[in-house]
């Protein structure tokens, strides 16, 4: 994790993309001051609804931060509307009763870089009209975006204790593979509108970023985790796919890349 500037840029990028091949999935899980947790909280500007549960997507057990499991038949498709929703939200809350070590292992990652100062200072836009500061964050290969229980509501937290009471969110999540898209990233997208409300917008899109640009110079925040840089995909370009994700980050941001 670095600020970015376009001297660090050109100067670290060989070096990153070598440490992103040889990283491990070593984050082991460790007291910390902060506490993170998933996201259970009445939705904004909203009352608790009783929710039923549903059978769970893609066939597989249902646990709103687990992994990409696709089932043998059809994908099951997100029908969005309440009831969907209801069920969906019911699920993250049973799934954050009982999380698994990866997901501890997350949380612990969260801490630990809000422990380390990484957060403080992001870039910012004003939008004007009595609206609070933006800050625009990236999520380059998200998956799934398992993690979107834990991470939306932690980063809100932090932005809102560190710059603004008023401060916003807009993430842009993106991955190569399309098949999260007929499920949970419109899952994702309506969970956090419903919890969060105006204070955060998500946005998942389909993206190659070996060939397909990231907009230069706009997020305050990358967060690239979990990039398959070794075994499945390993002939993938990933120093021109880890240029294009530095590249995004505004002068004096900060680009987290973790495995």
């Amino acid at each position: 994790a670095y600020r970015s500037t376009p001297s660090v840029m050109g100067q670290h990028l060989q070096q990153v993309a070598s440490m992103s091949a040889s990283m491990s999935a070593s984050m082991g899980v460790w007291q910390t001051r902060h506490h993170v947790h998933f996201a259970q909280q009445t939705p904004v500007g909203q009352s608790r609804l009783k929710v039923e549960q549903t059978c769970p997507p893609h066939g597989a057990t249902f646990s709103a931060t687990q992994s990409y499991q696709p089932a043998k038949s059809e994908p099951r498709r997100w029908k969005g509307g309440e009831e969907s929703l209801r069920s969906f939200v019911e699920g993250v809350k049973e799934a954050a009763t009982r999380p698994t070590g990866r997901e501890k292992a997350y949380i612990a990652f969260l801490s630990a870089i809000a422990d380390w100062g990484l957060l403080k200072a992001l870039p910012t836009e004003l939008l004007g009209g009595g609206a609070g500061p933006l800050v625009r964050v990236s999520l380059p290969f998200c998956g799934a975006l398992s993690e979107a229980p834990m991470l939306l509501p932690f980063l809100l937290n932090q932005v809102r204790t560190l710059i603004s009471e008023k401060t916003q969110l807009h993430v842009h999540a993106c991955d190569i593979d399309d098949r999260p898209s007929s499920y949970w990233w419109p899952a994702w997208q309506d969970w956090t509108a419903y919890t969060l409300g105006d204070a955060c917008s998500l946005k998942c899109q389909l993206q190659d970023l070996a060939e397909e640009n990231l907009p230069s110079s706009a997020f305050g925040l990358v967060l690239g985790i979990h990039p398959l840089v070794g075994g499945v995909a390993c002939d993938i370009p990933w120093c021109k796919i880890l240029s294009n994700v530095l590249r995004s980050c505004k002068p004096g941001g900060r680009c987290i890349f973790a495995t």
